[in-house]
């Protein structure tokens, strides 16, 4: 029985060496092809950089949220996470559940994705959605 046993073990770690080898073998990493040589015998792909594939930039919105409020100073903290950050000095508008609520201006300073706007008119609440009018 231990006879048996050891002879399946013995077969099992040498089919495991001899797939090891197959993988490393030179055809799994071929040689580098001389300059003017097809790369790969595939048929070749169009190469999208021509003029029927316009490069389209997707705009994204200023748009941010309101993370931190200070009442008694009537400033905010927006985040502009997922969006182009605003210019200093620019007005954007404060809304709340579809409505407009309020008007900010960017002031400064940005510390990454965040920055510091005061509150112009109306009102601001955690969670308010910044963005242009």
């Amino acid at each position: 029985m231990r006879a048996t046993t050891g002879v399946a073990v013995l077969l099992a770690l040498l089919g495991a060496v001899s797939c090891a080898r197959e993988t490393s073998s030179p055809t799994a990493n071929p040689a580098p092809t001389p300059p003017g040589a097809p790369a790969n015998r595939e048929a070749p792909v169009e190469s999208r950089d021509d003029a029927r594939y316009p490069l389209v930039t997707p705009v994204t919105p200023v748009q941010g949220r309101v993370v931190f409020l200070n009442p008694r100073l009537r400033f905010v903290i927006v985040d502009f996470a997922f969006h182009s950050s605003p210019r200093i000095e620019q007005r954007l508008g404060v809304f709340r559940a579809g409505r407009r609520v309020g008007e900010v201006r960017i002031s400064g300073p940005a510390d990454g994705t965040t920055i510091v706007a005061d509150v112009m008119s109306g009102e601001a609440a955690v969670g308010d959605l910044v963005r242009e009018d």
